[in-house]
């Protein structure tokens, strides 16, 4: 490959310039006849295009033979897109997607030794090709001591029953639990649970009865699942010595599949493109939905079920089969 800045001519660079002004809006007719402010604006996106210079110098892109219309492709940050390129916006993948879950839920009923753990499994898994629309959901939230499982603690539960047509605020539960370890001042800058609420609060030990009676037979939907499976898994762990394996829709995993360029590279960057948050808060301002006040457990839990309720809405469909969004 060579290098780009070798295969570009004096007037490649000024076609491109001349594209660029085209897609910006920017008509510029015969030199002698362009306004101020049309020249402006062209020495403006020549600066820019020259600044790109730059840092392409330093970058193998294309061979000399590299078309205008696909220099602009790349200073733009657009992609080309044809039956081969187009994205497959139906389907979230991870490691887990291609899991028997109706399966494991059944191997999970024989071997459990805990009876709420065995009731679990015994309620059973929906078939992946299940409409998400006939799926009963459960939206899950945890606060926590930290972001490492095996070396932090939940300190408070919010859940919420929802479905696609509606959200279950009568049947939503939030819990404060006394963590193993010790609270950290910075974790309690964050989710504002002090050491005089649960110094009484109980374990979590204590209050895997109503959490399991909200999680039975329903999918539980979180927003980035490295936080509340690995958490939960790793409390019944240490209480029970038995582990629990389950899907769930991750909101936040959604949002990356449908923004996979959300960071810009550095000349996408010069261009002016800007990185795509996939932060609930951030998230949730994509599709009109009102800001709620972070880092509550229960107010977590209905921002992400309203969140799930929109995407569904925005990019999928109530007859999405349930196994093309768990993960």
């Amino acid at each position: 490959m060579s290098r780009l800045v070798n295969s570009l001519t004096y007037c490649e660079m000024l076609a491109a310039l001349d594209l660029c002004c085209q897609s910006a809006g920017v008509v510029v007719p015969h030199q002698g006849l362009a306004t101020q402010v049309q020249r402006r604006q062209r020495l403006a996106l020549w600066e820019r295009l020259k600044a790109l210079r730059a840092v392409l110098r330093r970058l193998d892109l294309e061979p000399p033979n590299l078309r205008h219309r696909a220099l602009l492709s790349r200073l733009s940050g657009a992609q080309e897109v044809n039956e081969l390129t187009r994205r497959d916006t139906s389907v979230i993948k991870s490691g887990n997607s291609k899991q028997n879950w109706p399966e494991n839920y059944r191997k999970g009923a024989e071997q459990a030794k805990d009876a709420r753990i065995r009731a679990f499994y015994e309620a059973g898994c929906p078939s992946p090709d299940t409409p998400v629309r006939d799926v009963p959901l459960v939206a899950l939230d945890f606060e926590t001591t930290g972001l490492e499982a095996d070396q932090h603690s939940i300190v408070s539960i919010g859940l919420v029953p929802f479905t696609l047509t509606g959200i279950q605020l009568g049947q939503c539960w939030h819990q404060v639990v006394r963590p193993r370890l010790p609270l950290h001042k910075t974790s309690v800058t964050i989710h504002g649970i002090t050491h005089s609420e649960i110094e009484n609060a109980p374990d979590l030990e204590d209050v895997l009865d109503p959490l399991f009676e909200h999680l039975n037979g329903r999918i539980p939907v979180v927003h980035y699942r490295n936080i509340e499976r690995p958490f939960l898994n790793t409390a019944l762990q240490w209480r029970l010595n038995e582990q629990l394996r389950f899907p769930v829709i991750d909101t936040m995993a959604i949002e990356a599949h449908l923004h996979p360029n959300r960071n810009p590279s550095r000349w996408q960057q010069l261009m002016g493109k800007k990185p795509i948050s996939i932060r609930l808060a951030d998230s949730r301002l994509r599709y009109g939905l009102p800001h709620y006040a972070s880092h509550n457990a229960l107010i977590d839990a209905i921002a992400t079920a309203e969140l799930l309720q929109a995407q569904i809405l925005h990019h999928f469909s109530p007859d999405t089969p349930i196994g093309d969004l768990w993960v």
